[in-house]
């Protein structure tokens, strides 16, 4: 794979998790996710959307797993330039064990990550799973209310990236191309504004 392929990918996968879920472009081109981080970011909102029984914003839903990519930024995977100088600065935001959360990309995320790639096969159950394993760990809560927790904390992030997708709010255009945004509803233009029906 080339770096033109690796760009294309990343530029791909970046403006599905805008368009398509509602994601923070913001909150993405500071942090700078690699490619492999942008795809665990799509595949963990999935499965955060997954266990509050909720969907994307759009309502899609992928045919067959894509490539879940992993949290942590691996050298080998593309990056299309370092993160900002704020990114770079606040610790938060440069240790890997603290990715993915909506702070990097307003997205909801189950908070967990994998411990094996194997995990990523059924991430749902798995995350369900390692947040069950991190109370025992940890002593957090009663045993009957972490999932009911995350359910809520994914719900209340979910209200906020889907208040942003009506919003219209997009990926910055590459210089000198005009910015896409899609429709959000039938009979509605793409910033929200009712179209006019011919006579």
């Amino acid at each position: 794979m080339n770096g033109l392929d690796d760009a294309a990918q990343w530029d791909e996968e970046v403006l599905h998790l805008v368009r398509g879920h509602g994601a923070d472009a913001a909150s993405l081109i500071g942090y700078v996710p690699t490619l492999e981080q942008a795809r665990f970011a799509h595949c963990d909102t999935h499965a955060a959307l997954d266990i509050a029984r909720l969907r994307p914003p759009d309502g899609h839903a992928h045919p067959a797993p894509g490539d879940p990519g992993w949290y942590e930024p691996r050298p080998g995977s593309y990056r299309p330039f370092p993160p900002s100088a704020t990114a770079g600065a606040d610790r938060f935001f440069t240790e890997d064990e603290a990715f993915p959360w909506p702070t990097f990309t307003g997205l909801p995320h189950t908070g967990m990550q994998p411990a094996a790639e194997a995990d990523l096969a059924d991430w749902p159950s798995a995350a369900l799973r390692i947040l069950h394993e991190n109370v025992v760990r940890f002593g957090w809560l009663s045993p009957g209310q972490p999932e009911a927790d995350l359910r809520d904390w994914i719900r209340g992030h979910a209200a906020a990236t889907q208040a942003r997708w009506l919003a219209g709010a997009d990926y910055p255009a590459a210089p000198g191309r005009p910015a896409m945004r899609p429709a959000r509803a039938a009979g509605q233009a793409p910033h929200g504004k009712r179209m006019a029906r011919g006579r």
